[in-house]
């Protein structure tokens, strides 16, 4: 009857769950994934807050997104800069809304990099 297959369902269930050596196993590889993660976001989030000093190329790429408009951002840059378009609309919109800092030019690879670490684990733990 379809109750007794739920219960055997059940049962085959609980007998997962139960066993040593895969429950193990799986909770310290999760644990084990989670903590590298929290690390690596935590070292990305320090690293903007420690707001370091633009290097040179950086430079020269922020004089291009503050000193244009979005319109202008799609003509070839100024000092023989080059990046992708969706990358200059970005960085446009962080310094339209935060201002002509550093910070605001830096929030874009910020958050490019912490969204990329756990996608990075998807497709490491979907592949490997």
């Amino acid at each position: 009857s379809a109750e007794t297959d739920l219960v055997d369902a059940g049962t085959e269930i609980m007998d997962l769950d139960t066993d040593p050596n895969r429950g193990s196993a799986f909770s310290r590889t999760s644990q084990i994934a989670w903590g590298l993660m929290a690390l690596a976001v935590l070292l990305r989030i320090e690293r903007y807050a420690a707001n370091s000093s633009l290097w040179l190329d950086e430079a020269m790429l922020a004089l291009n997104i503050s000193g244009r408009s979005f319109a202008a951002l799609l003509k070839p840059l100024d000092f023989e800069q080059r990046a992708p378009i969706g990358f200059l609309i970005l960085e446009r919109l962080s310094v339209v809304w935060l201002g002509h800092r550093e910070m605001a030019l830096r929030l874009v690879p910020m958050l490019a990099a912490v969204i990329s670490v756990p996608l990075f684990w998807l497709v490491a733990r979907s592949t490997l």
